[in-house]
């Protein structure tokens, strides 16, 4: 899945991710580089993360009930070589069972509320494969502090 071309920098992630909102429209994004995260450069290339952060931004809308979510998105040290980059909205909260099958290709949780889904259910698959490709990790979860989801990848340091 590797593609020539350096991959962006910590510190370019808050652009990627204005810009991106702005482009789908969404209103209430805020982005948080926390204290001590430095600014490596990231092992995905620049189109990779903004593939894997449209996805994650365009099904926060998606499955907001008022289509209008808002989203925070932190930037963390997971280790000395790992990023953490969480995506949390305040949308629905899924299933044990969506949780569990939320990676798999072709899998659409959506469609046990409304059978309304848009799409293939290839988007979070396709966002696990690129960064497991690169040696990452993905998880996702509900929310503790109320309702939604957040998507968390250990986003691996170029060397």
């Amino acid at each position: 899945m590797a593609e020539s071309g350096a991959g962006p920098r910590v510190s370019q992630l808050p652009a990627i991710v204005a810009k991106i909102s702005a482009d789908l429209e969404l209103q209430a994004v805020t982005t948080t580089v926390q204290a001590g995260v430095g600014d490596p450069q990231i092992a995905l290339t620049r189109s990779a993360i903004e593939l894997a952060l449209g996805e994650l931004l365009e099904n926060a809308i998606k499955f907001h009930p008022q289509h209008a979510p808002t989203v925070q998105v932190v930037v963390s040290r997971s280790n000395a070589t790992t990023v953490n980059l969480r995506v949390g909205d305040d949308g629905l909260t899924l299933s044990p069972e969506q949780l569990a099958r939320a990676w798999s290709p072709y899998y659409q949780g959506e469609k046990y509320f409304t059978g309304q889904a848009t799409g293939m259910g290839l988007g979070l698959s396709m966002v696990a494969t690129l960064v497991w490709g690169a040696g990452g990790a993905c998880r996702i979860y509900n929310r503790s502090d109320g309702p939604g989801v957040a998507v968390e990848l250990d986003l691996p340091i170029a060397e």
